[in-house]
């Protein structure tokens, strides 16, 4: 692709040069013109070179597009290696966030089960303090009934 697009660059470059001569040689036919030298010939000379500079015009504007297609073609590409490159390190993020979610889900079941426990604990602690106030209650009574 790059070999044909500096081909096209030198046909370019040719054809700028090409109308450029075309020009003198106009420029010199319109003075033999102007000089009162009008004659088919001449005006056949200048019909052609004016068709010709016509189909130099024609092949390079034909020449830009394809450059400038070739330029955009080239920005395209390098904004596509951008979007890869975000889409992968958007990848490689929701990898580490899936990871660190897992992770903090797992302390979250740890906490939820200590909790859990520590909520047990604390209901068998309570019993323990009502089964002793019982028992308290239970011999203050005794003590006063039979003693």
């Amino acid at each position: 692709m790059e070999e044909v697009l500096k081909q096209i660059r030198a046909v370019a470059q040719g054809l700028e040069s090409l109308q450029a001569e075309h020009a003198q040689i106009l420029s010199g036919l319109n003075e033999s013109l102007s000089l009162g030298q009008i004659n088919g010939l001449v005006q056949e000379k200048i019909f052609l070179i004016n068709k010709s500079n016509e189909n130099i015009d024609l092949a390079l504007g034909e020449a830009r597009v394809i450059i400038a297609l070739s330029n955009h073609l080239h920005y395209v590409e390098s904004q596509k290696q951008k979007l890869r490159s975000q889409v992968q390190r958007l990848n490689d993020e929701n990898a580490w966030l899936r990871e660190e979610l897992t992770e903090f889900q797992q302390r979250w079941q740890t906490c939820q089960e200590r909790c859990a426990a520590l909520e047990e604990e604390k209901a068998h602690l309570k019993f323990l303090v009502e089964v002793k106030k019982f028992d308290a209650d239970l011999q203050t009574l005794s003590i006063e009934l039979f003693g």
